[in-house]
């Protein structure tokens, strides 16, 4: 069975919801809603709103992106946020002489920062 847009939808906001340790009702809260709707919405059962996928994307302090970048977000587990699943499967896409010029300028930039400290 293929997933639709609004189970994908559904399944980041879930992924990023739970990398924020908050329940669905603590979600449905600061999103003005309630945690059966928002477990509707991550189930795929409900089609939320422009309005309501706003709300939810603020009071989870995400970009619309990381809420709608299915196929480059893959990897899942214990301390991985979905900023970092994105990262990962934007190396993962490069072809290898790009992936390891994206490797020297994260290593770069990370130099850079710990240098500004």
């Amino acid at each position: 069975m293929r997933a639709t847009l609004r189970s994908k939808f559904g399944a980041q906001i879930r992924r990023i919801r739970t990398s924020l340790k908050l329940s669905q009702d603590q979600l449905g809260q600061k999103a003005g809603t309630n945690g059966k709707v928002i477990g509707e919405i991550e189930r795929g059962v409900r089609n939320p709103t422009l309005d309501t996928v706003e709300r939810i994307l603020k009071a989870l302090q995400a970009e619309p992106f990381e809420a709608f970048s299915f196929n480059l977000i893959k990897e899942t587990g214990p301390g991985i946020t979905p900023n970092d699943a994105l990262l990962l499967g934007l190396i993962k896409r490069a072809n290898p002489g790009v992936r390891r010029d994206l490797v020297q300028i994260l290593q770069d930039a990370l130099r850079l920062a710990e240098n500004k400290k």
